[in-house]
C-alpha cells in the first residue's frame, strides 16, 4: 500500500449540538477566578511571613521604647528609654530620666551610648560601650555632672513579639520595653 503524497486530509469538525460544542466560559469569570487565585496566594505568604511571634535572640532586633524608669520594684520616675538593636550587632540606648530632688528642683538625668552586642535567648552581653551619663545637677547646688562611659554591664532578658523586658536581677529592677 502506498502513502498518499501531500498533505494528509485535515480531520472532520465535531459534530454540532451538546455533545460536541466547545464551553467558553465569560471573561468576567475568568478575572474572578485569577483574582481568587492571587487573595489566596497573598494570604498564604502573609501567613508563612507572620508566622509565631520571635522569642529570644531573634526577637531583639527593632527599636524599643518606654515612657518612665523603674527605679525600684513599685516605682517608676519620670522619663523615657529609647533603646534600638539591630542584626549587625550594633546598638544604642537614649535615656532621660527626671527627678525631684528633696521636693526642690527637677534634676535632668541623660544617658546616651552605642554599643555593640551578642545575645543568647536570655542574656545580652555589650562591648565596644561608648557615651555618656549626664547630669544637669545632681547635688542641687548647681554643678552639672558628666562621665564617660566605655563599659556596661551584661544584662539579662526576656523578649517575645513586641514586648522586652531587660535586668531583674541584681542590682535593680526589671525595664519593660514596648517594640515602635
Amino acid at each position: 500500500m502506498t502513502e498518499p503524497l501531500g498533505d494528509p486530509e485535515p480531520a472532520a469538525p465535531p459534530p454540532p449540538g451538546p455533545a460536541g460544542a466547545r464551553r467558553r466560559l465569560p471573561l468576567a469569570a475568568l478575572v474572578i477566578v485569577a483574582g481568587l487565585v492571587l487573595v489566596g496566594a497573598a494570604v498564604g505568604v502573609g501567613v508563612a511571613l507572620s508566622g509565631p511571634p520571635k522569642t529570644g535572640a531573634a526577637c531583639l532586633v527593632g527599636d524599643w521604647h518606654s515612657d518612665g524608669i523603674r527605679v525600684g520594684l513599685d516605682t517608676v520616675a519620670p522619663g523615657s528609654i529609647d533603646a534600638s538593636f539591630r542584626s549587625d550587632g550594633t546598638g544604642e540606648n537614649h535615656v532621660v530620666a527626671r527627678e525631684d530632688a528633696d521636693n526642690r528642683n527637677t534634676v535632668t538625668d541623660k544617658i546616651d551610648f552605642t554599643f555593640h552586642y551578642t545575645a543568647t535567648d536570655t542574656t545580652i552581653a555589650y562591648t565596644q560601650a561608648d557615651g555618656t551619663v549626664s547630669s544637669a545637677d545632681p547635688t542641687g547646688d548647681g554643678t552639672p555632672l558628666s562621665q564617660h562611659v566605655t563599659q556596661l554591664s551584661n544584662d539579662t532578658y526576656t523578649c517575645s513579639g513586641d514586648r522586652l523586658t531587660i535586668g531583674g536581677g541584681d542590682p535593680g529592677p526589671s525595664q519593660s520595653l514596648t517594640r515602635r
